[in-house]
């Protein structure tokens, strides 16, 4: 049985597409539970290039930047 799944990466980040492979058979019943579905917004958006960006509170620590 070949199976593709979305593993997300970390909490933020996108999914990733993965082929998981199984070399067993396995007996699907009537009224088995044998799939997940997601439904999630998708924002689409449309980017700005800037050249330069101003400072900010955090300065040069970045984003989850503690400043320690």
């Amino acid at each position: 049985m070949d199976v593709l799944t979305n593993v997300s990466e970390n909490v933020c980040g996108d999914s990733v597409p993965r082929k998981i492979r199984k070399v067993e058979e396995e007996e699907v019943k009537k009224g088995d539970r044998i799939a997940q579905f997601i439904c999630e917004r998708i924002a689409h958006c449309n980017y700005v290039e800037c050249e330069s960006l101003t400072d900010t509170v955090r300065g040069d620590g970045g984003f989850g930047s503690t400043g320690k």
